[in-house]
C-alpha cells in the first residue's frame, strides 16, 4: 500500500491512519493457530496505530483501504474476523481494495490464469468493495468478465456498475520491478518447482489425500530430467488428526520420493525457507500458502492444487 499511502499522506486535505493487523495460520480444523504480527517492521517515518484500540466506528473514516480480499474463505490463513471486509464496510463511506500482488496481463483464453482468479478475484473483499484499484485496462476487463461470470450477472447495467467500481491506477499498484531474485535452479540445471502440501489434505480426505499426493509425485517423476521438486510438507506436528492408514501411506510416499532422486523433501516452512525457496524456485504447485503469495509477489507462476 506504500504508494497509495504516500499519495494521501502528502495531500494536506487528509489525515492518514496506518493500522497494521496480524494474520493467523489455520489448523486443520480451520481454527486459528499461529499468529504472525510484525508492526515493528514498518519504516520509521510511518506512524502506526494499534488495531486493538482503534475506534473505527467512532472515527468513521472517509476511506478504508484493504489488501486482504478473502475474509473467511482462505483455508490456510486469516486476518482477525473483525478486520474482514464485511465487518469494516459499515465503518466507512468507501471501502477500497488494492491487490496484494502483481500479475501480467492476460485474457479468458489463458485458461490457467483465468481459473486461478477464483482464488483472489471472486472473494468478498473484491465483490463488496466500493472501489478496486488495478494496474491495467486488460486486467480490469478480465476482472469484470470473471466477476460477472461468478455472480451470474449478464446485463449491461451490472457491467456498467463494475466498470465504474474497478479503476485503472497503475501508479498506486505495488510493482517489485526487475529486482526480483533470479532462480538458482538445481545444481544439474533442472528447474526447481515447489510442491506444497499440508496435513490438512490428510485430515480432510484420509488415505484418498495421501493417494493424491502420491499420484502427483509420480507425475513429477515423469519429468525428472527437466524438473527438480522441492516438496514441502507443512504441519507434521498435527499428525494426530490423521488416521493411521493415511499416515502410514504418507510415510511410504516420502520414502518412495527420496528414492526417486527427483528433488528434496522438507518439513515445515520457516520465514528463512520462504525467502530461500521463493528466490530459488521457478514455479509453485500446491495449496495456498504464504510461500505461494511470496512467489506471486515475485511474478512467478503459482498453480493451485484442485480438490478432486
Amino acid at each position: 500500500m506504500e504508494k497509495l499511502y504516500r499519495h494521501y499522506r502528502d495531500d494536506g486535505r487528509y489525515t492518514v491512519h496506518v493500522i497494521p493487523i496480524p494474520y493467523y495460520y489455520r489448523a486443520y480444523d480451520g481454527s486459528f493457530a499461529e499468529e504472525v504480527f510484525d508492526p515493528d517492521e514498518y519504516p520509521p517515518d510511518v506512524e502506526i496505530s494499534d488495531y486493538r484500540t482503534a475506534d473505527l466506528e467512532g472515527m468513521h473514516p472517509d476511506m478504508i483501504v484493504i489488501q486482504n480480499p478473502f475474509d473467511e474463505w482462505n483455508t490456510v490463513m486469516s486476518v482477525p474476523p473483525e478486520c474482514y471486509s464485511t465487518a469494516l464496510r459499515p465503518y466507512t463511506d468507501e471501502l477500497i481494495y488494492i491487490p496484494f500482488f502483481t500479475t501480467a496481463d492476460f485474457t479468458k483464453d489463458d485458461a490457467r490464469e483465468y481459473i486461478n482468479m477464483d482464488h483472489y478475484a471472486c472473494m468478498p473483499g473484491v465483490i463488496g468493495a466500493d472501489r478496486v484499484i488495478l494496474p491495467t485496462k486488460a486486467l480490469k476487463d478480465v476482472y469484470i468478465e470473471k466477476i460477472m461470470e461468478f455472480t451470474g450477472a449478464e446485463d449491461d447495467e451490472a457491467k456498467a456498475v463494475l466498470d465504474e467500481r474497478l479503476e485503472v491506477q497503475s501508479e498506486f499498484v505495488y510493482d517489485p520491478g526487475e529486482s526480483v531474485l533470479s532462480p538458482a535452479g538445481a545444481a544439474d540445471g533442472r528447474k526447481k518447482v515447489v510442491f506444497y502440501t499440508t496435513v490438512s489434505i490428510l485430515a480432510e480426505k484420509g488415505i484418498e489425500g495421501a493417494r493424491e499426493i502420491a499420484d502427483k509425485i509420480r507425475e513429477f517423476q515423469k519429468s525428472a530430467e527437466k524438473l527438480y521438486i522441492v516438496w514441502v510438507f507443512d504441519g507434521m506436528g498435527r499428525m494426530d488428526a490423521v488416521d493411521n492408514d493415511a499416515a502410514g501411506m504418507l510415510e511410504r510416499v516420502v520414502s518412495e520420493f527420496e528414492g526417486m532422486n527427483i528433488g528434496e523433501y522438507t518439513e515445515g516452512i520457516s520465514k528463512d525457507k520462504i525467502e530461500k525457496y521463493a528466490g530459488e524456485c521457478e514455479s509453485y504447485y500446491g495449496i495456498p500458502s504464504e510461500l505461494a503469495l511470496r512467489m506471486w509477489y515475485l511474478k512467478k507462476p503459482v498453480m493451485i492444487m484442485k480438490d478432486s
